[in-house]
């Protein structure tokens, strides 16, 4: 049961996100991403904890407006399906637009046969694949931890081997990009629902992932810093440059099915859709919000972490209060303090 959670974990959460950190470490340097790792990496651990306390207490099983109506009442019901809603289409278009890319760069075909080809290899397992799905997510996410130890030998490499002319920034004050980044990178919240009741050590299976994905996240992005551009694009050819593209086609395989499934779940669990029409909304709004032009890989991971996911995080730590008044203690306060300084940071950024 451990292992079993702890890899739908691993493989819903380590996606595009771990692709847009070496692009945010020469933005805002890499104490600030360091910084953020750690702080981001002990909260995103505490919220997801949190909120699978608050899904074990209720009987029913919901998506997060579900849970929403049912602590917060209406008031804020309407608040958590927008931030869902954000959330989850912000994740799939950015793992949908990436997908693609890395299909095109792996097998040498051009950009549009790339995402033809990723979103026919997401949507087929969505269709088809619901009862052996979860299995098929652990071979992947098995494979692709494989290929991550593999890069994170790489990035040593290129961490002892730098060129001396080229100077990674220790601070700057473009900080919010990386908030929003490394926050979208770490979020796990959408799978808590899918998790397994654990009836002992659940604590560490949230504990262990946070660590895992801290020293990755860690580990990539200063070993690749000013080798990713914005947009995710690499600037290695050779093995390394293939590993890279393996590795990201399957970083955002995985986490692309199982927010499919999340939310296809919340359309029937709990808006009343019915299968079909909750299929449909699933596959086509990303394959829309894509066609119809969207903003760049990294303004995307960062607005949907900062804004979708931060508003999230402060309504599970809310929820959790409401839940368990006899646990409130000035760490939740902390928290939602947090969740609202990045949600506030980014939204000046967007302004200006």
């Amino acid at each position: 049961m451990v292992l079993r959670n702890l890899l739908l974990i691993l493989g819903a959460t380590i996606g595009a996100g771990i692709f847009s950190l070496p692009y945010v470490v020469v933005r805002s340097g890499y104490v600030s991403v360091f910084v953020l790792l750690v702080v981001l990496g002990s909260a995103m651990g505490a919220v997801n904890y949190f909120y699978y306390r608050i899904v074990v207490s209720i009987k029913k099983s919901h998506q997060f407006p579900g849970y929403v109506l049912r602590i917060l009442g209406k008031r804020y019901w309407l608040l958590s399906l927008l931030l869902i809603l954000g959330s989850t289409y912000g994740a799939l278009l950015a793992y949908l637009n990436l997908g693609g890319h890395f299909f095109a760069q792996l097998f040498q075909v051009s950009d549009g046969y790339g995402l033809a080809w990723f979103y026919v290899l997401v949507t087929v397992p969505f269709l088809f694949l619901r009862g052996q799905l979860e299995l098929w997510d652990h071979i992947v996410t098995i494979i692709k931890m494989a290929l991550f130890a593999a890069l994170s030998i790489a990035a040593i490499s290129l961490i002892i081997h730098r060129p001396s002319h080229m100077v990674v920034p220790a601070i700057t004050r473009d900080i919010s990009i990386a908030y929003g980044a490394i926050l979208f990178a770490l979020a796990g919240f959408s799978i808590v629902p899918e998790l397994k009741k654990m009836p002992t050590k659940s604590i560490h299976v949230f504990a262990y992932s946070q660590v895992v994905m801290v020293v990755l996240y860690a580990l990539f992005s200063f070993g690749f810093a000013g080798n990713i551009s914005q947009t995710g694009e690499f600037v290695f050819t050779g093995l390394l440059g293939r590993l890279l593209d393996g590795a990201g086609l399957f970083a955002v395989y995985t986490p692309y099915l199982l927010f499919s499934w999340v939310a296809y779940d919340m359309y029937t669990k709990d808006l009343g859709f019915s299968s079909t029409s909750a299929r449909l909304m699933t596959l086509l709004v990303p394959l829309l919000l894509l066609l119809i032009g969207s903003a760049n890989f990294a303004q995307i991971i960062a607005v949907t972490g900062g804004i979708f996911l931060g508003g999230i995080g402060y309504l599970i730590v809310k929820m959790y209060k409401k839940r368990f008044p006899h646990e409130i203690h000035i760490y939740l306060d902390m928290l939602q303090l947090l969740f609202i300084v990045g949600i506030v940071a980014e939204v000046i950024k967007l302004i200006r």
